[in-house]
């Protein structure tokens, strides 16, 4: 809704609040005070006013009279004429004598529009009176607003010689000398120094073929963007060339846009990173339900051959690889920022602390670590899971980019993004941060490279030593944690990788370590399970894992046929609803809901390939609800099952 103030000459209450109920139906929320006599009028006059809406006749008082005050004094204020019946002698009038537009009570649908016509009108007005305020003080202010422009102006005669240059065109001529486009000295000739220029560069005779179209008259301005020649010290410049008006000659504007262009980068880097995710997260979900058919499949029959027989072997290769290729999914989904996450409260120095021992086993002899833990660190909030996944990732790759040894330094401290910072760095908001910062003394990295390290699967690994998902991950995990990730590096000098966290305004908790079920404890059960998913397979396979350790399994592929059946259910009470959550027809929460109408306490166990954002817009994890994430094996289903049900009989007992 758009705010209006606005001031309503009428005297009919019930018509003042039809004007407001129209204009609310046109997306103006206004504040606004209705008037009906000449003093109640002047009284109520306000340079700040948005808009007058007025009757044309009142008993004592008129529109034209009303508008000859407003105007009188001084007043700019859009003024619309709303009124049951005027002729079109009166209206003509009326907008001769600066009325914007009239409108007729019974045709109050395009009240909207007139308003927005109006208060469009009174902004090119007021724009039209400050161009000829500035024209009018150009001559005696130009010199100063020319040496106040950071860009670097010079006017030229129609011969094109510079008549006067501002103090950033001298800098630049005094710091720079000749360029790909000269700024040539005042009394010397431009369009002489960008022909010259012209035989060494295509981009220079561009912007001569364009000077020299404006000096001839030819058109009235010329624009382009060029790029210093030297790769390690490119700038970026817009060169805009605009004919002086009344005269022959032209004014040429030289803007360093560097700054500008590093950040379209960014963000282009940044949306091509998001149209990745999303797919990558597409793709993980469908890979989740195969890995689960398959690996459920092997296990199956793995478990039903003797131990001694040949094909047990191949049996555990394929766990084996099924568990290589949920841990890639994994990797994609942290990428995607589709992880489930279990933010905690703590300090990254404790972090750093806890996994200190498994970080030096992973770099060898040959490599020093060096941990400078910052003073009075404050608290984060996230996954301590994830931010160890990231750490260990990032000291893989420093190891990696040091095959001769060398150091590693991981730092942290507080830090503060000021504007200054976030100006440079495409979608980093200001505010206190901490940072994680992981510095290697290796190979560093190129540019080129520089642009595709964060992309999933890119790596300069040779074949068969990298996924090429590391980096990917750590800059899904600091995306998902509502911090940034960048990357400092250059060829020979070693990369530093700083992570910034938003600092939490708690103080530090402590982390949290849960472990890991226990296969031995693995136990089933007689109990009646729903069981509902619309992929066949992982159906299947779930089914039978059931099965064999004695639960009765009733089988649904969407939540409608899984509502009706468990409606009518007829045997033992269904006594877990083990669900996918995204489905036809209907979704697993939705059908949770309802069968926990026919099912008081009915534990609900969902499986799904999607994680976090599922988890958060439906709110899975609640009392009684939790989730297994695909690929799961059987054994992992089973003893999540039965954690779950011998958690109901707990509830119940109490």
């Amino acid at each position: 809704m758009h705010p209006i103030r606005l001031l309503i000459l009428e005297d009919r209450s019930p018509d003042a609040q039809l004007i407001v109920h129209e204009l609310r139906r046109a997306g103006y929320q206004a504040e606004w005070r209705r008037v009906e006599t000449e003093q109640e009028y002047l009284e109520a006059l306000d340079p700040g006013l948005d808009l007058i809406l007025s009757d044309y006749a009142l008993p004592q008082f008129d529109a034209l009279r009303a508008l000859r005050l407003t105007r009188e004094r001084g007043l700019d204020t859009p003024f619309i004429i709303v009124s049951g019946a005027i002729g079109e002698e009166i209206a003509v009038a009326a907008m001769q004598q600066g009325a914007d537009d009239y409108l007729l009570k019974d045709r109050l649908a395009r009240l909207g529009q007139a308003v927005a016509r109006a208060i469009e009108q009174r902004q090119l007005r007021r724009a039209n009176q400050r161009a000829e305020v500035a024209l009018r003080e150009s001559a005696a202010l130009h010199q100063a607003v020319l040496r106040s422009l950071s860009a670097q102006i010079a006017v030229l005669d129609e011969a094109g010689a510079i008549i006067t240059v501002n103090d950033a065109w001298a800098l630049f001529a005094r710091d720079h000398g000749a360029g790909l486009l000269p700024p040539a000295a005042v009394g010397s000739s431009y369009l002489g120094a960008c022909r010259a220029a012209a035989e060494r560069s295509g981009d220079a005779a561009a912007a001569l073929a364009g000077l020299e179209a404006i000096l001839s008259g030819a058109q009235a301005q010329f624009s382009m963007e060029y790029a210093t020649p030297a790769p390690s010290e490119r700038r970026w410049f817009l060169l805009h060339i605009l004919a002086l008006v009344g005269r022959r000659g032209a004014v040429v504007s030289h803007e360093d846009i560097t700054e500008r262009k590093l950040l379209e980068a960014q963000y282009i880097a940044a949306q091509k990173m998001e149209s990745v995710g999303r797919l990558a997260g597409g793709v993980a979900h469908d890979f989740n339900n195969l890995l689960t058919a398959i690996g459920g499949y092997a296990e199956i029959a793995r478990q039903g051959l003797p131990g001694d027989h040949p094909a047990c072997a191949d049996m555990q290769e394929i766990i084996h690889n099924v568990r290589r290729a949920a841990n890639l999914t994994h990797q994609l989904l942290a990428f995607a920022r589709r992880q489930i996450v279990a933010p905690e409260l703590f300090s990254l120095n404790d972090l750093i602390a806890d996994i200190d021992k498994l970080l030096r086993r992973l770099i060898g002899e040959d490599i020093q670590l060096v941990i400078v833990p910052g003073a009075d660190l404050g608290a984060v909030r996230a996954d301590p899971g994830q931010i160890e996944q990231l750490l260990v990732n990032l000291v893989v790759n420093a190891r990696d980019a040091m095959p001769r040894g060398g150091t590693i330094m991981i730092e942290t401290a507080n830090a503060r993004l000021d504007q200054r910072y976030t100006r440079q760095h495409a979608g980093v908001e200001p505010g206190e941060y901490v940072l994680l910062s992981v510095s290697d003394t290796g190979e560093g990295m190129t540019d080129e490279v520089k642009q595709h390290v964060f992309e999933p699967f890119y790596t300069t690994k040779e074949v068969g030593r990298g996924t090429g998902l590391g980096l990917a991950t750590c800059y899904g995990i600091a995306k998902q944690c509502g911090g940034n990730i960048w990357i400092y590096s250059e060829p020979g000098l070693g990369t530093t990788v700083k992570l910034y966290l938003p600092r939490a305004a708690e103080a530090v908790g402590g982390l949290s370590r849960r472990a890991a079920p226990d296969p031995a404890s693995m136990t089933g059960g007689d109990e009646t399970i729903l069981l509902v998913e619309d992929d066949l397979a992982v159906r299947a396979v779930a089914a039978r894992a059931l099965q064999v350790f004695g639960y009765t399994v009733v089988e649904a592929g969407n939540g409608e046929e899984a509502l009706q059946l468990g409606r009518s259910h007829a045997g033992a009470p269904i006594q877990l609803l083990l669900t996918d959550v995204v489905m036809p027809k209907q979704g697993g929460v939705s059908l949770a809901e309802a069968l926990r109408e026919h099912y008081p306490g009915l534990r609900v166990l969902f499986m799904s390939g999607y994680t976090d954002k599922i988890a958060q817009q439906h709110g899975l994890l609640v009392a009684g609800f939790e989730l297994l994430q695909k690929p799961f094996s059987p054994q992992e289903l089973l003893l999540r099952v039965r954690q779950m049900l011998d958690a109901g009989l707990e509830v119940g007992a109490d």
